[in-house]
């Protein structure tokens, strides 16, 4: 059910708009066009997302409408090396539903782990900067599921693409002035004949979209993530590529990732893709793994980053302080939890108490600039669909049916596990890798 506070939001912002999340035009209360805002980095600065996503919500319906799972069965064996929306692989050690090793931090149960002391003045802060009307707090509004559509290029649009021994690898040419060395490889990139790009139809980065490319080959237990790609893959007259890294799952990852103060192709130096929640998982009833969420960059605090983020693109000295408010603002990969206490209604839709377990059990990190949103995978190339009778997500479901405040979640990142932009600069050796070499090897 709509609480009051979300009808008398929606009558406030049809016409006017909001502050971070607003209605654009003036149509039916059920049929809003929700319109996020962009917030882009200077372009010679290591990657802050542009935050620019237009959606559609989908009508709010209660909970009692949508069906009871049919859960699929769990996988076994290495079941012909199960494809990433599925997960897991015994070949690596992955368990079913993971992408990594057990050990890895995103796989981690959290249930137990202490609350950081400044959880306290951190959610107050978000609490206070995602309201609307900043001297009335039922206005917050926390934030939305990012689905993608399995038609079209909807939302933020995150692809997972799937690759194995036989996929062609591709050399690209780096974009001079989003390809940082020695943050970034030039590793050639697994390209499936069809695919798309991060917010696009196809291949081709039109606009000023983050273009990412995101590739799974789990033969190989790699996970490749490249930004601002462009024309990818065989028969294209120029492959472009921004900054490229590739993630060996084979092994754990070691505690400082690719570097201090290194970014990645997202902006905090996390792996993304193992973060991401699919259609597979809410139809098997269960997510083993964190889950990662976007905010504005004026949000965050500058300079910081918590651990295992390795970097934080917004430098004082480029964007100034952020948006003032009581208490202070999280630092980039900072790691939350929904507070045990949160009661999960049984009446609730089944998806989304599949959710919020996981944030519980496993919480969600903070991964980039971007709207306020917890991204899931578009479904464009999943047998399931997130509009599946008996999955049935629906974007608006934190706050329309659960109610979900920054008060209902605590900050677990470690105390003393931050890090500084100013104290150190990127140290590491960027890596080649040719396609002609690799494709070589995988030809024998």
């Amino acid at each position: 059910m709509i609480g009051l506070h979300q009808i008398k939001h929606l009558l406030k912002t049809a016409c006017s708009g909001g502050l971070l999340l607003f209605i654009t035009g003036c149509g039916p209360l059920d049929s809003p066009q929700w319109n996020q805002p962009l917030e882009t980095a200077p372009a010679a600065a290591p990657p802050a997302s542009p935050e620019a996503a237009t959606a559609t919500a989908t009508v709010p319906r209660s909970a009692t409408s949508v069906p009871e799972f049919n859960p699929a069965p769990e996988p076994t064996g290495d079941s012909a090396v199960l494809r990433p929306y599925l997960r897991g692989n015994s070949t690596y050690g992955w368990q079913p539903g993971q992408l990594g090793k057990p050990e890895e931090f995103w796989n981690q149960r959290v249930n137990n782990k202490p609350v950081n002391s400044d959880s306290q003045a951190v959610t107050d802060y978000m609490s206070y900067v995602t309201r609307e009307n900043k001297s009335d707090p039922a206005t917050e509004l926390f934030g939305r599921f990012d689905l993608g559509k399995k038609a079209n290029n909807e939302n933020y649009s995150i692809h997972v693409l799937e690759a194995d021994a036989n996929t062609q690898r591709y050399d690209f040419t780096p974009r001079f002035d989003q390809f940082w060395r020695p943050h970034c490889d030039r590793i050639a990139m697994p390209v499936p004949e069809n695919g798309r790009l991060q917010g696009q139809p196809g291949y081709q980065c039109e606009g000023s979209g983050d273009c990412h490319l995101y590739v799974v080959d789990a033969s190989a237990g790699r996970v490749y993530e490249q930004y601002r790609a462009h024309n990818p893959g065989p028969n294209r007259r120029r492959y472009l590529g921004g900054c490229t890294n590739v993630w060996d799952l084979r092994t754990v990852q070691p505690k400082n990732l690719r570097g201090l103060s290194c970014t990645s192709a997202n902006a905090a130096g996390i792996p993304y893709v193992p973060l991401l929640v699919t259609p597979g998982e809410i139809k098997r009833g269960v997510i083993r793994h964190a889950l990662a969420f976007t905010m504005p960059n004026g949000f965050v605090e500058r300079d910081r980053y918590a651990r295992p983020a390795t970097h934080n693109p917004i430098v004082s000295a480029r964007w100034g302080k952020a948006i003032q408010g009581p208490g202070q603002p999280m630092r980039y990969g900072s790691h939350f939890r929904l507070k045990p206490e949160f009661n999960i209604s049984p009446d609730w839709p089944p998806s989304l108490r599949v959710v919020l377990q996981a944030l519980k059990d496993y919480g969600m990190y903070h991964i980039d600039g971007g709207p306020r949103m917890i991204v899931l995978t578009n479904d464009a190339f999943s047998p399931y669909h997130w509009d599946d009778p008996d999955i049935a997500l629906n974007p608006r479901d934190l706050n329309e049916v659960a109610d979900v405040s920054w008060k209902d979640f605590e900050l677990i990142s470690t105390q003393d596990e931050f890090g500084s932009m100013r104290r150190s600069d990127c140290n590491r050796r960027s890596v080649t890798e040719r396609a002609k070499d690799v494709n070589t090897t995988l030809a024998r």
